[in-house]
């Protein structure tokens, strides 16, 4: 079936929320992360935070292994939660329709948060005509 401008698919909101939903999730664990380095450095914890954060949620765990190898919690928290941003803006973009190009680097950028990134990209993707 031709897509005639009138037609509003499914595919692109769905992928638009889910970006949402993958970059509201990764701006609260960079959040947490940059928390966590906080009060570790405080000394209000004997442990690190983060180790009970990602019990969580564990679909970063590749984020969370770099925080750990490079001991950098807060500046690995701080990159994942400007990425997640931008994740957020790139899924407002798909709902209103506005730019592929950012709805597809929200998409993309949503993709540490597991399976909402994944799915976002591939429902932007398959909904790319919507935009012409």
């Amino acid at each position: 079936m031709a897509f005639n401008g009138s037609d509003r698919g499914g595919l692109l909101s769905a992928g638009g929320i889910l970006s949402i939903i993958a970059g509201v999730i990764g701006l609260g664990v960079g959040l947490l992360f940059v928390a966590s380095e906080s009060w570790w450095l405080m000394g209000m914890t004997p442990f690190h935070p983060a180790y009970s954060f990602m019990s969580l949620y564990m679909g970063f765990v590749g984020i969370w292994l770099v925080a750990e190898e490079t001991g950098a919690w807060a500046l690995v928290g701080s990159v994942l939660a400007l990425v997640s941003v931008v994740a957020i803006m790139g899924g407002i973009s798909a709902i209103k329709r506005e730019s592929f190009g950012l709805s597809a680097a929200g998409a993309i950028c949503g993709l540490p948060s597991g399976i909402f990134g994944v799915l976002a990209i591939i429902f932007v993707a398959l909904a790319r005509r919507e935009f012409e």
